[in-house]
C-alpha cells in the first residue's frame, strides 16, 4: 500500500466486498483493540499487589513481557483499523467501478455460487 490509510488501487474493474461490511469490519477491529487496551489496563493492575517472593517476581516479570506483546498488538489492530476504513471509504467513493461476483472479464469463465456452508468446491471466493 502507498501509506498508512492510502489505499491505492490499479484503475480498471474490480470485484470485492461490499463497502458497508467493510465499514462493519473496521467497526468490529476497533472494537477489539479496545477491548483488549481495556484488559492490558486491568493486568497492570496485578502488578500494584503487595506480592513479594520469587513467584512474585517471576510473574511481574512474565506479565511485563505480555504487556509489551500486548501493545505491540494493539498496534497492529489500530493500523489494520486505519487501513481497512481507509478501503471502506474508496469503495463507498468508487460504486462505478465494482463488478458483479457473476461476472468475469474472462467470457470462456464459468461461474458457479458457493455451497451455503462456506466451503471453496462449486466456485471462486466470494465475500
Amino acid at each position: 500500500m502507498a501509506g498508512e490509510g492510502a489505499f491505492q488501487a490499479a484503475a480498471g474493474p474490480r470485484f470485492g466486498p461490499a463497502p458497508e461490511a467493510v465499514a462493519a469490519m473496521a467497526l468490529r477491529l476497533a472494537g477489539i483493540c479496545q477491548e483488549m487496551a481495556s484488559l492490558r489496563l486491568q493486568l497492570a493492575q496485578v502488578t500494584l499487589v503487595n506480592w513479594k517472593s520469587p513467584a512474585a517476581a517471576a510473574f511481574r516479570e512474565e506479565l511485563a513481557e505480555r504487556d509489551v506483546a500486548m501493545t505491540a498488538a494493539i498496534r497492529a489492530i489500530e493500523r489494520a483499523v486505519t487501513e481497512v476504513d481507509a478501503y471502506g471509504r474508496f469503495l463507498s467513493s468508487n460504486p462505478g467501478n465494482l463488478i458483479a461476483p457473476t461476472e468475469c472479464l474472462n467470457p470462456a469463465f464459468q461461474w458457479q455460487p458457493r455451497p451455503a456452508y462456506g466451503g471453496t468446491a462449486g466456485g471462486p471466493f466470494q465475500w
